[in-house]
């Protein structure tokens, strides 16, 4: 992926596809526990999602492609202990995703897009409970209107019990 995104920079295809590779190798590497090679891996992949998102701002999957790199990099760093990091990185996937859900109310995907990504916030939020509030009332509206897949009504128990369990 990296020499067929090399030969032609501007193929933003092959941009992305480069991008995506890129963060499953993190993903691996993560996993086997190399958080070195992990982070760099996903640093590189963020550059060229950043690079994507930016250059055409409308681009609904690249702004998603972006948000769930940075959701990654949060996770990471947050295993490393980085809490500085770790928020700033879910922040600004959490920004992106709020964004992703407000343009299209009616997306389920989106909306639960953001759901996870304040679940992954409040790992470090200064405020967890008010944030895994949030998402359990999201979440409900979301199955109430019917907007709820089946294999993701578990995510009302998940949160129910991680609210228990915040102090």
């Amino acid at each position: 992926a990296r020499m067929l995104a090399a030969s032609d920079p501007a193929n933003a295809d092959w941009q992305r596809d480069l991008s995506v590779s890129l963060e499953k190798v993190a993903g691996i590497l993560a996993i086997q526990g190399d958080r070195a090679g992990a982070l760099k891996a996903y640093t590189d992949s963020f550059a060229i999602a950043d690079r994507l998102a930016k250059l055409d701002p409308a681009n609904a999957d690249w702004q998603r492609d972006l948000s769930i790199t940075l959701s990654e990099i949060g996770m990471l760093k947050a295993k490393q202990r980085d809490v500085k990091g770790a928020r700033q990185a879910f922040q600004d996937s959490l920004d992106i995703r709020q964004k992703l859900a407000r343009s299209d109310p009616n997306n389920a995907t989106w909306q639960r897009d953001l759901v996870v990504a304040m679940i992954d916030y409040a790992q470090v939020a200064k405020n967890p409970k008010t944030v895994l509030s949030q998402a359990l009332d999201m979440t409900l509206e979301l199955d109430r209107r019917g907007r709820l897949a089946p294999r993701y009504k578990f995510m009302i128990k998940f949160l129910r019990d991680r609210l228990a369990k915040v102090k």
